[in-house]
């Protein structure tokens, strides 16, 4: 049975409609145009103009500076003492490097769109303070992640770029700014120079956030910081030194969500030579909480210059220096009263005075009010500051109804559960649902399977009733052991220990500490390794007609895995680009595309998880082997994709595997091995499904890209009627774009397994 026309008129209008959607959202304005202030400051920059020497140190979450074990003890000793100043920055959706950038430069809040052009950055035109400084006549050098260089490609006059995508290099990449540091400061060239740090982001990409080579990264870069500024010290020109970090780290050492842990960064500042109005602090439990954008409008009060109409910031110097200069202060204000009359905020001042409450116009009192005035004020501009494309979100979802309708058309409706998996659709109301879909998932998975099982069971011949009781029972416990694979790592786990109750019987629990399958083959790669080789080679001989040509061609990626335990990367690269080429003309010759893909798909999989995909590839053989119906092979499906600890963040792509075996950066191989990574729990089921009942693949993908495209229908409805969420871009967004991702991957398995 052919996939029927229905499928590709579906197919072709998810696709022209995701095109537009993702236009939409690249389009999107970060920050609301606003017309030019009636007073204008011109730059008209005096020669003794401060330096400034902008540290960003990738992925620098806040608690790799407060929590007491930080190796930072120059950072912590600088703000103790009262020779720095710390801030407890706010990084906004999205947490990827580029859009956080122009943050920093801008003042803007970028849009959601600019996480789909991460990879693909281009030069900006938006007003900033490194091409301000250029057409002042100041020199601005650049070392570290080459991002800056495709935002600003004519306006450094000194620079030295490594790429930022290759995650498994975090020393020569830090090394190749640290080189510089010694003649830079030195030569006094510079008025301002600007250093990125990325190795500390490319630990945590390729050995996890809890790798113990994060403390010596973190105890490298205090160790620069503490160097930068005893040498700034010894020549007594007045220079600021700001280091912030564009983004935190989550526990799985990726970034892209909206937790704690990835939007909360610490900003530093070292005013050398001056003094502060600030009294020293000593503990970091009320560290002052700003925005990202402060950082720009900081830099700009800096240098005299007027910010620009449309930044957000705030000047993080205003109040905490003495001889800071009340016109920079002057500006600051009415950039804000000018920011909230064009954007309809009123009330901008209110002092009540009564008998017991007297009014206290004295300077500090008065400072204090505008200065919280101003942060109101830019809080509702950073809660406005980008729409969602109401337009094109109402056409692109009427064009979902008619391809889920034309969909339909292509698969027959046998009981009422198939059309019971549409009311999963109203948990896209909540957005602790969508955060924790892979529950609901997990939950209906089993629930079908127990279905279909006293559906079908009296139905059986006697004969065969036990065979098929063991294999639903085999199922559903394959089913527990994927889902408990991963169960430790989820978000709800990863909780502030303040937060939880206290452990009960702890001397037990310490006795009595049992690691999970997935740590103990991290920690046991060979045994992971040795098992997995002999189980896939068992069952390999039931994927295609010729077990021992398939068998053969599985040993490939498998013995890349042992390459790289034994630390031969060189070698294992060559070998796996002879692997790639060697497919081509198998698939040509023997036209086994599942092989293919499966070996493609065995390269990119981490070894301590072998066994986990193992198992997934079994379910699918078990699925097929009990005849499960459409649905709950649906369900299945989906849950395959959340085994490997995917969810509806960004936060938990895992960068890293489309490394594997890459000595450089080539974006599209590195693309298609982290979708193949992300996808390789559905892949592999499909892969064990299709060998079994491969006659029944065409109904099932027209009857889940019905299902998918439902799905997509109401996630977009909750974006809309959600838009001005709390949120809205952080868990809402997202669930669009994965969910648009889900419809593309039917249509390509549709393409590949018809």
């Amino acid at each position: 049975m052919k996939i029927q026309w229905p499928f590709w008129i579906s197919s072709f209008l998810v696709i022209s409609s995701t095109v537009l959607l993702l236009h939409s959202f690249i389009t999107i304005q970060g920050a609301d145009q606003i017309t030019t202030s009636k007073f204008s400051f011109k730059d008209d920059l005096p020669n003794d103009t401060p330096r400034l020497v902008f540290v960003v140190i990738d992925a620098f979450r806040l608690t790799f500076l407060t929590d007491t074990d930080s190796p930072m003890w120059f950072f912590r000793d600088s703000i103790f003492n009262g020779n720095a100043m710390a801030f407890d920055g706010y990084a906004r959706m999205p947490t990827v490097t580029m859009p956080r950038i122009i943050s920093f430069i801008t003042g803007t809040l970028p849009s959601f769109g600019t996480l789909i052009t991460n990879v693909a950055t281009t030069e900006i035109t938006t007003d900033n303070w490194v091409t301000r400084l250029k057409n002042n006549g100041k020199n601005v050098h650049f070392y570290g992640d080459d991002t800056w260089i495709r935002l600003l490609p004519t306006e450094f006059s000194k620079f030295d770029a490594t790429t930022s995508f290759f995650v498994n290099d975090y020393t020569e990449v830090d090394n190749n700014v640290t080189r510089h540091l010694d003649s830079e400061l030195k030569s006094g060239e510079w008025d301002a120079m600007i250093l990125h740090y990325l190795g500390l982001d490319h630990i945590g990409h390729s050995l996890g956030g809890r790798s113990p080579k994060l403390r010596g990264k973190l105890k490298e870069m205090d160790g620069i910081l503490k160097r930068i500024v005893e040498e700034l010290e010894k020549t007594k020109i007045p220079t600021y030194v700001i280091v912030g970090g564009d983004h935190g780290m989550t526990a799985g050492g990726s970034h892209g969500g909206a937790s704690p842990d990835e939007s909360r960064v610490p900003i530093v500042i070292w005013p050398i030579n001056q003094k502060f109005a600030k009294v020293p602090i000593d503990s970091f439990d009320n560290l002052e909480k700003v925005e990202q954008p402060d950082v720009s409008a900081t830099i700009f009060s800096i240098f005299g210059m007027q910010s620009p109409t449309d930044s957000h910031g705030f000047s993080l110097t205003v109040g905490n220096l003495e001889n800071e200069s009340h016109l920079i202060t002057m500006r600051q204000y009415y950039h804000f009263y000018e920011l909230a009359k064009s954007h309809g905020i009123d009330n901008l001042f209110t002092l009540s005075c009564t008998e017991d409450s007297p009014c206290d116009f004295s300077k500090p009192f008065v400072q204090k009010l505008i200065k919280d005035e101003c942060r109101r004020i830019q809080r509702k501009l950073m809660e406005s500051s980008a729409s969602i494309p109401s337009l094109q979100l109402a056409i692109f979802g009427s064009v979902i109804i008619l391809a889920a309708i034309i969909s339909k058309l292509n698969w027959e409706y046998e009981s009422l559960l198939d059309v019971s998996v549409f009311i999963l659709n109203i948990g896209c109301f909540a957005s602790s649902f969508i955060e924790e879909e892979h529950e609901i998932w997990y939950y209906v998975t089993s629930s079908l399977i127990v279905v279909h099982f006293l559906k079908n069971f009296r139905s059986v011949e006697i004969d065969k009733q036990k065979t098929i009781f063991g294999s639903i029972l085999l199922l559903l416990l394959l089913q527990r052991f994927c889902i408990n694979w991963t169960s430790g790592m989820r978000r709800r786990w990863a909780m502030d220990q303040s937060l939880l109750p206290p452990p009960m019987f702890n001397e037990m629990i310490a006795n009595f500490n049992i690691p999970d399958a997935n740590t103990f083959f991290r920690n046991s790669p060979f045994i992971s390794l040795a098992v997995s080789t002999i189980i896939w080679l068992f069952v390999c001989v039931s994927l295609e007609s010729s077990p021992k040509l398939s068998g053969f061609m599985i040993l490939f990626p498998l013995f890349s895995h042992l390459l790289r335990l034994f630390g031969y990367v060189n070698f294992d690269s060559g070998y796996l680009l002879a692997c790639r080429i060697l497919l081509i003309p198998f698939y040509l010759l023997t036209g086994k595309h599942t092989i293919c893909v499966l070996c493609l798909v065995l390269i990119v999989i981490p070894t301590n998880q072998l066994l986990l995909f193992i198992s997934i590839f079994l379910m699918g053989r078990l699925a097929a082997d009990v005849k499960l119906e459409k649905t709950a092979t649906g369900s299945m499906i989906m849950s395959t994709f959340y085994f490997s600890g995917n969810s509806n963040s960004f936060a938990t792509i895992m960068l890293q595997s489309g490394y594997v075996g890459l000595l450089d950066y080539y974006p599209i191989l590195v693309g298609i091995q982290l979708f193949l990574y992300t996808y390789a729990g559905p892949i592999i089921f499909v892969i064990g499904f299709y060998s079994s009942r491969r006659k029944i693949i065409p109904q099932l993908l027209s009857y889940f890209l019905t299902v998918r495209i439902i799905n997509l229908f109401f996630s977009i409805l909750c974006l809309y009627i959600f838009q001005n969420h709390l949120f809205v871009w952080s868990v809402y967004s997202p669930k669009v774009m994965y969910d648009l991702s889900h419809c593309i991957v039917v249509v390509i398995a549709g393409i590949l397994l018809v």
